[in-house]
């Protein structure tokens, strides 16, 4: 089993358009795939990182994957505590996950290999030639919302990244409780906080 990171597998990239040159209405589940891997492809370049990352988030439900998470503990949160952990896990995703994403698929050309929609699911089917790893398939399970396609699981070779992501918060959750979930996320964050665009 190939053991490329979670988050890592989130955040490919390839050499897709400027983000911000389409402003168009996100119309289909490839269409927020490859928003979500051109936003990653320039998150490193100077003065884009925040807005960059703003759009990587916007492409995943992160509040979903809290949710799903933190099971009976996030009904029992109110609303500030719900949005603290919302922007806690998107903030991890901002520091650790995009950046090395740019930096490890930065060469690679992503296949879509196909889009398969289901009334409010999709699945969006794409694959990468990687020099160590050889072929990964790498796809993504979207739902419908309001706003449009919003990323809700990445598998690689079937593994489910998500879940897997899950599984781990749950484990802390059931050893060790809410507040030191919550202490090593932010000791993760202190740790690999890089500046944001206009900090020192």
């Amino acid at each position: 089993m190939r053991k490329l990171s979670l988050l890592l597998v989130f955040l490919t990239t390839t050499a897709f358009p400027d983000f911000r040159a389409d402003e168009a209405k996100v119309e289909s589940p490839s269409d927020t795939v490859r928003h979500l891997l051109a936003a990653i492809r320039v998150v490193r370049l100077p003065g884009q990182a925040t807005e960059a990352a703003a759009r990587a988030n916007a492409a995943l439900d992160i509040e979903g994957l809290c949710r799903k998470s933190l099971g009976k503990h996030w009904a029992e949160m109110d609303e500030s505590g719900q949005k603290e952990f919302v922007s806690l896990l998107a903030r991890a995703f901002e520091v650790r996950a995009y950046p090395r994403s740019a930096d490890f698929f930065k060469d690679l050309v992503i296949d879509f290999r196909g889009e398969a929609i289901d009334g409010d699911q999709a699945r969006v089917q794409t694959c990468v030639q990687h020099p160590d790893e050889g072929r990964v398939d790498i796809d993504y399970e979207l739902h419908r919302t309001p706003a449009g396609w919003v990323i809700h699981e990445v598998l690689m070779d079937e593994v489910p990244m998500g879940a897997n992501l899950r599984n781990q918060i749950r484990k802390v959750l059931e050893k060790e409780g809410y507040p030191e979930l919550l202490n090593r996320l932010r000791k993760k964050l202190e740790e690999s906080s890089v500046p944001r665009d206009g900090d020192e």
